[in-house]
């Protein structure tokens, strides 16, 4: 049974730092907008929610950008950012458990439970796949990685200037700071 539980350990630990950082990144990017300190932004982050940051960055980057095309790659960047914490929400606040068939404990399973106005309590269990959270998380990486190219592609463009000199992606893992262009 501990190598069946290990086996979901770091999935489900990739899962949660790669929602993390991608959190980290729109407190990050609304203080900037702001023209706010780190001192601000560790504020936002640690006292509004996710859901809450994402308006407050929408709100903010449709004042700033009214390019139409730069708007569309938002739109869908924003259902993105909405479907991560979806599916963090759905992973990580589940129940984990062992999943048993005729006695044999055969893998994990992950029950959900829910409740909705009109339809009261719904339980949602499941086998779960390891392979499937390492796919949930590169999923909320590469989200990551886009939200910060995209402001970077906004800046370049002229409709906003707050980060033409902050970021160049370096790899799937990594964003680092980089002197801007002479």
């Amino acid at each position: 049974m501990k190598e069946l539980r290990e086996e979901f350990h770091r999935p489900l630990g990739r899962l949660t730092m790669a929602f993390s950082s991608l959190e980290n990144s729109v407190a990050w990017l609304v203080a900037e907008m702001l023209g706010a300190d780190s001192d601000v932004r560790s504020i936002l982050e640690s006292q509004i929610s996710f859901a809450k940051q994402l308006s407050i960055l929408d709100g903010l980057y449709r004042l700033r950008v009214t390019d139409d095309e730069l708007l569309k790659v938002w739109d869908q960047l924003v259902a993105r950012l909405n479907k991560s914490e979806e599916m963090r929400n759905t992973m990580v606040r589940s129940t984990w458990g062992i999943w048993w068939e005729d006695s044999d404990a055969i893998s994990i399973s992950r029950q959900k439970n829910s409740i909705k106005r009109k339809k009261g309590l719904r339980t949602t269990k499941e086998k779960a796949d390891p392979g499937e959270i390492d796919r949930v998380a590169e999923s909320i990486e590469e989200t990551n990685e886009d939200l910060i190219q995209l402001l970077i592609d906004t800046s370049r463009a002229g409709c906003i200037t707050t980060f033409d000199h902050i970021f160049i992606k370096q790899s799937s893992q990594s964003l680092n700071p980089t002197p801007p262009a002479a």
